[in-house]
């Protein structure tokens, strides 16, 4: 089983790892949290482990990053060898797509022509996840976020984590967790500060339709599960 660590590419990640049909590797993308690597080390985890750095030496970690120079036709070149060049079409994930490759000895060739569907679907495991991904949006359409959480602690963090989303609909729960929530929403549409969260819509079920969603807006499913 594969593990991954990603604040902002998981999704990419995924993908990377379902293309080259790769088992029993960790990735870790910036940022991250390097107990989370101590914690991995420490668990019967006989993987290898991927990540931009680390205090930590052991057999089967492995760095990525510095490595790669790139042109404007998403073409990579190694720095100490310009001669080895391959086709990759995501800057982000570029580094890591190279040092995989290169570990388990897949061609050059392997992804490049990986398609990376646009995120449509964030399955979360930390509040630093959901603020991480909806900041990397761009302004261009509307964002709608369908919300769900197994739990709404710590409300005012969590609703802080959506103001780069314009609009948020929400499942109707009858708990006082989820009412803070809901209140700490508004707490931010009614701020003097500027903030993109400008309205919330509260659903008896996510299947009812909702008539004022444009064609062109961006739709968002956001489930939140936190770690223990």
């Amino acid at each position: 089983m594969n593990r991954i660590f990603s604040a902002r590419y998981r999704n990419r990640i995924q993908k990377i790892l379902d293309t080259l049909k790769l088992d029993e590797v960790a990735v870790f993308s910036e940022p991250f949290n390097e107990e989370d690597v101590k914690r991995l080390v420490d668990e019967p985890f006989c993987g290898q482990i991927f990540l931009p750095r680390s205090k930590i030496k052991k057999e089967n970690i492995h760095e990525y990053g510095g490595t790669l120079s790139a042109s404007d036709d998403n073409t990579y070149f190694l720095r100490l060898n310009p001669s080895v060049a391959f086709s990759y079409p995501d800057r982000d994930t570029a580094e890591l797509a190279y040092a995989l490759m290169s570990f388990f000895s897949f061609p050059l060739s392997s992804l490049q022509n990986i398609d990376f569907d646009e995120q449509r679907e964030l399955k979360a495991q930390s509040i630093d996840e959901i603020k991480a991904f909806l900041s990397s949006l761009s302004y261009s359409s509307k964002v709608w976020v369908y919300f769900h959480s197994t739990s709404y602690k710590d409300p005012s963090r969590l609703a802080s984590a959506f103001r780069n989303a314009d609009y948020i609909v929400l499942k109707k729960e009858d708990t006082k967790e989820y009412k803070r929530f809901r209140c700490a929403l508004d707490s931010i549409i009614f701020s003097p500060l500027i903030s993109r969260l400008s309205s919330v819509v509260e659903v008896d079920d996510f299947a009812t339709p909702l008539s004022f969603i444009s064609p062109l807006d961006k739709v968002i499913l956001i489930d939140l599960e936190e770690k223990n």
